[in-house]
């Protein structure tokens, strides 16, 4: 998705400004989106080999973390591209995709990101039939034969 600039704006926190209170929450969310998951190890890595920021989405009362690397489009390109590397809501949230992209979006502005890439799994028809009205667009496709 190419980045615009918003008019309502999700509130987020970055992780590395709330490291010791969020570790708790990513996991609790993580775990009510799938039992067993827990992001809050890949949060911590991200922010301390510094190759990813991690997105508090609604805080102060977290329901939705997104996971973000911002790297060039191309090697050698100065274009920024914001890479969602996971995004989880939590499962009483979903109905507020449009919010978390929008704080994602937000994240990208601040990062002078050019664009957004984020994977979602076509399994989950009505997320993917939202990501696609929110304005992203498929690029890539991958199938696996099962």
């Amino acid at each position: 998705k190419k980045v615009e600039q918003l008019s309502r704006v999700s509130s987020f926190a970055l992780f590395s400004q709330q490291r010791n209170e969020a570790l708790p929450t990513l996991t609790q969310i993580s775990q009510a989106a799938w039992p067993g998951l827990d992001y809050a190890p890949e949060a911590y890595n991200a922010k301390k080999y510094g190759w990813g920021e991690t997105l508090l989405i609604g805080w102060p009362k977290i329901w939705a973390f997104a996971i973000v690397r911002t790297k060039p489009k191309r090697e050698g390109s100065n274009e920024p591209v914001a890479e969602v590397i996971t995004m989880v809501i939590h499962p009483q949230a979903r109905w507020r995709l449009a919010e978390a992209l929008q704080a994602v979006e937000s994240f990208a502005v601040s990062q002078n990101a050019e664009q957004i890439d984020l994977s979602v799994n076509a399994v989950d028809g009505q997320t993917l039939q939202s990501v696609l009205e929110y304005g992203f667009r498929v690029n890539r496709v991958m199938l696996r034969m099962v």
